[in-house]
């Protein structure tokens, strides 16, 4: 064979090679259109699925609405209310009524509730709809879990019933019947605090590398709803949670009285806040009060270990106010009620038991306990007047 042939047939082989090479395999035959989307479906069963399951998921009816409320009665001028009796009963009158909203709120979530824990157990799984509204609940009661049965079951355990003499008791405390800078303000009762620049009313007396302000509310009810929601969600009022559950579960009303004992963290007086709320419930007839209580001599209730509460006394944070503030009378370097408000919370009101021995304990006159004793308003004002009839 001369060159030309061996280059020819060179030539010819690598075509047939070629022609050979693009020719369709059994493997890689091609499909029509059905097959194709017969493929398409079984690489992404998933998507299809999930588009048919939705479709057939019930939605719940009559879903609560999460958001505060925007409007509200406006805080009435309590201060210009002389008697104290009228101004006690008419600030308790405005508050009944939006307590009442708050609780009816509550048991509308526990309804919800149950409703999405029925169609949990049908369906496996809950309508997108109710998964987002659960999840933002869930993160509004901080109720941390990794399954919407689990979130359910922390909801169910955390939100429930405040009672009235309680949410009172607080409001009367914490705002001085109505008349406190922050409730006049910032519409909050409640001394709630707030940690963005801007979120509220910077107290006069805060710390040097203190950053919280007292939180503002765009009205009265707006405020209540956020206590409401911090009582049934905040760690640090667990243990009223606790009590509450315990209560329930011995078929026994929830008193305010009871609670209270759950509260020691709302304040840094601790224990003496619990008593001093407890006496106030007591003092303004807030709920039946049964001396001979469960709570004091009857260790064998199931729930009476978690109303015990620990009271270092004389209150210690009340002590220190009547000494500061003796101390500046004597030398005339401030007024009794700066010094007083820079070491209580200006917005707290003591009962007249705890001033009482607070006040002995400093050693002032009967005389001037006797003058705190007939007032009736902020823990400031109350030592103020005292300390002022002694000099």
């Amino acid at each position: 064979m001369n060159r030309s042939s061996s280059y020819r047939f060179i030539a010819l082989t690598v075509l047939a090679l070629l022609i050979a090479a693009c020719q369709p395999s059994q493997n890689d035959k091609p499909v029509d259109g059905t097959a194709a989307l017969d493929q398409s479906n079984k690489t992404a069963p998933n998507n299809a699925q999930s588009a048919i399951d939705i479709s057939k998921l019930k939605q719940a009816q009559n879903t609560p609405d999460l958001s505060a409320p925007t409007q509200g009665p406006a805080l009435p001028d309590f201060a210009s209310i002389t008697d104290v009796s009228t101004k006690k009963q008419a600030f308790f009158a405005f508050l009944q009524p939006m307590i009442m909203q708050e609780n009816q709120h509550l048991a509308e979530l526990r309804r919800h509730f149950g409703k999405l824990q029925t169609l949990l157990s049908q369906q496996g799984q809950l309508h997108p709809v109710d998964q987002q509204w659960l999840t933002k609940t869930a993160r509004l009661y901080r109720a941390d879990a990794d399954t919407a049965h689990q979130q359910l079951t922390l909801l169910q355990a955390k939100v429930d019933h405040i009672p009235a003499a309680l949410v009172k008791a607080q409001a009367a405390n914490e705002s001085a019947w109505g008349t406190s800078r922050f409730a006049r303000e910032a519409n909050n009762l409640f001394g709630q605090w707030c940690f963005q620049p801007g979120c509220g009313i910077a107290p006069l007396q805060r710390g040097a590398n203190d950053t919280h302000e007292v939180q503002s509310f765009s009205s009265v009810a707006a405020g209540l709803r956020s206590y409401f929601t911090n009582l049934n969600g905040n760690k640090s009022y667990a243990s009223l949670r606790q009590i509450r559950r315990c209560l329930n579960g011995q078929s026994d009303q929830p008193s305010g009285r009871a609670l209270a004992a759950g509260l020691t963290n709302y304040s840094a007086r601790g224990g003496h806040y619990v008593e001093e709320l407890q006496a106030m419930i007591r003092i303004n007839k807030l709920e039946p009060w049964q001396v001979d209580w469960w709570g004091e001599n009857n260790p064998k209730h199931a729930c009476y270990p978690l109303v015990q509460v620990e009271v270092d006394r004389p209150d210690p944070v009340v002590v220190a106010a009547v000494k500061l503030a003796s101390s500046a009378i004597s030398s005339s370097t401030a007024s009794p009620s700066i010094v007083v408000n820079s070491t209580v919370t200006s917005s707290s009101t003591v009962s007249s038991e705890i001033l009482s021995s607070s006040m002995a304990s400093a050693s002032l006159p009967r005389s001037s306990i006797d003058t705190a004793l007939t007032a009736d308003t902020s823990s400031g004002s109350i030592l103020s007047s005292a300390l002022n009839s002694t000099t």
